[in-house]
């Protein structure tokens, strides 16, 4: 760089250094001002790019970086005389995009010095030269172009850097808006691949309020093995061993599983919740076979982390509301659609299959058997836990629980079943429901033993009441419950009340339906409240 000098006495010499040093001096004062108040990279190029005019014998003096779209972008700025054309302005940049090695070239018409961080190019600036340029301005030239590129070359990276990781934070942040989390998590990653080189991605979270760890889920990406999740991407023995070992893994207590995916040097990321009470909901686990992740890098892992983070929140938000009412497989389909809750559970009139299910002698059982809230409460919850198994497994959804009766509607959400399939899977969860809450005397827990040894273990059972008809059933009401509301509700829940135990009554709707392969006691007519013609009914024996 300083070999030029030595053409030249030491006045000469003195005089080009401080020229340099005023330029470099405008130039530092000029960026602390734009970094001080987050003034975009155009914002001081002009001037820049002055202070550079004012110490070359130059035409016009360039600049190459990249847009908000980290494009390169040319810019120029005119000190006198000509101009370069369009056509050498597209000649400059694709020079520029093919110096891989971040080399300086030049023509007779202008002279370009790369921007470059440890060999790689983030920019360029150069000078058009004048056609009668002496030999020591022009090696004084570019002297100064060196020095000016060298104190510009941190500012673009670290414009072009904040730029990038803006573009990729909006890139990731729109991916995981994707209803289907799993989705926008390759997505997501695909987009955080392309930015930095990682090997493996184990991402684990569960609900919040899950401390052992039931709603656990995963997701894993592997260079080699792809990707892993409960869903779409299943494999036993990695779905097995993280189920198994959940609480192991998150407790960083198990390594078998960093073994399997060869993982040996990773990063780390806990998923929290909460502000005064911290809750922890998983954990991030990100590896590079190559590399130690830089600031950089580290610094979209963080905006990454916080994403999903934030998705895991909302994600476990909308989980657990949608669980009130529907099963694992329901809600999966539900949140395949960004528009489900219009499409699918905003209010419509729809026929239904329905049931109504309720304790028999709950009453008795819970005053004068069980006596105190925490028995009664775990009877109820155990009751309560099988039952809605059994509902999910029969493709039910389930309306509510009232007191000890549950209401499940057979057809929704999205209605894309037959009246008569929706009618038997109806009427086989009502059999079920039966057998298991006669099944659940002979269970160890103390609140059953007491039942049992009460002697009056034969009023436990289940009474039941099945309807088909039509309601307006939806997200209905400031609590956004899914319900539904028509007399063939309040028809069904009286023809419950009517029921004994174990017996399962059927309204003539739904006996119609399926007329062919039951076998019924009736007609029965009852009078029910508020109805003037008597309902009719039948009693449910079997199968033919």
């Amino acid at each position: 760089m300083f070999d030029f000098m030595k053409k030249f006495d030491r006045k000469t010499s003195l005089e080009i250094f401080y020229s340099t040093a005023i330029m470099i001096r405008k130039i530092d004062d000029r960026l602390e001002k734009a970094q001080k108040y987050y003034h975009p990279i155009e914002e001081p190029i002009p001037e820049i790019l002055d202070y550079l005019l004012e110490c070359v014998r130059g035409d016009q003096a360039i600049l190459i970086y990249r847009d908000d779209n980290l494009d390169f972008k040319l810019y120029q700025r005119v000190g006198g005389g000509k101009i370069i054309s369009k056509a050498e302005e597209i000649e400059i940049l694709k020079q520029y995009s093919e110096n891989k090695n971040c080399k300086t070239f030049w023509s007779n018409n202008y002279y370009i010095h790369p921007l470059d961080v440890d060999g790689v190019a983030i920019g360029a600036a150069g000078i058009i030269i004048p056609e009668d340029v002496t030999e020591f301005e022009n090696s004084r030239d570019r002297f100064l172009l060196s020095n000016f590129c060298e104190q510009l070359d941190n500012y673009i990276l670290s414009e072009n850097n904040s730029r990038k990781k803006h573009i990729v934070k909006m890139q990731i942040g729109e991916a995981l808006e994707n209803r289907i989390f799993s989705d926008g998590l390759v997505e997501s990653i695909k987009i955080l691949k392309e930015n930095i080189d990682f090997s493996t991605l184990i991402l684990l979270y569960h609900d919040e309020y899950d401390l052992e760890l039931k709603t656990l889920k995963y997701f894993i990406y592997s260079e080699e093995k792809g990707f892993f999740d409960p869903f779409h991407f299943f494999d036993k023995k990695t779905h097995n061993y993280i189920i198994e070992n959940g609480i192991k893994i998150l407790n960083d207590e198990d390594s078998e599983l960093f073994k399997q995916f060869k993982i040996d040097t990773y990063k780390e990321e806990y998923l929290i919740s909460g502000v005064k009470k911290i809750k922890k909901l998983g954990m991030l686990i990100i590896s590079s076979d190559t590399s130690i992740f830089d600031q950089f890098e580290k610094e979209l892992l963080e905006v990454f982390v916080s994403f999903i983070q934030q998705r895991v929140i909302d994600f476990n938000k909308e989980w657990r509301n949608l669980s009130q009412f529907f099963s694992v497989t329901q809600r999966l389909k539900l949140l395949e659609s960004d528009d489900y809750s219009e499409k699918y559970l905003s209010p419509k009139l729809e026929e239904v299959a329905i049931v109504y299910a309720d304790i028999s002698s709950f009453t008795f059982f819970s005053e004068q058997v069980l006596k105190t809230p925490k028995l009664i409460t775990n009877m109820f919850d155990i009751w309560a836990s099988g039952v809605l198994k059994i509902i999910w497994e029969n493709g039910g959804c389930c309306d509510k629980f009232v007191g000890d009766c549950v209401i499940v509607f057979f057809g929704p959400p999205f209605f894309d079943g037959i009246k008569h399939d929706n009618c038997m899977k109806a009427l086989k969860c009502a059999e079920e429901i039966r057998e298991f809450t006669n099944s659940l005397v002979n269970r160890p827990e103390n609140c059953f033993k007491l039942i049992k040894e009460s002697g009056n273990s034969d009023l436990f059972g289940v009474s039941t009441g099945i309807n088909y008809g039509l309601l307006n059933i939806g997200v209905i009401g400031p609590n956004n419950d899914y319900t539904g509301f028509g007399s063939v509700m309040n028809n069904t829940a009286r023809i419950q009340g009517i029921a004994h135990k174990n017996e399962i009554l059927m309204m003539k709707p739904f006996k119609n339906i399926i007329d062919d392969v039951v076998d019924v006691d009736g007609p029965y007519f009852s009078s029910l409240k508020n109805v003037k013609e008597k309902a009719e009914y039948y009693r449910y024996n079997r199968f033919k």
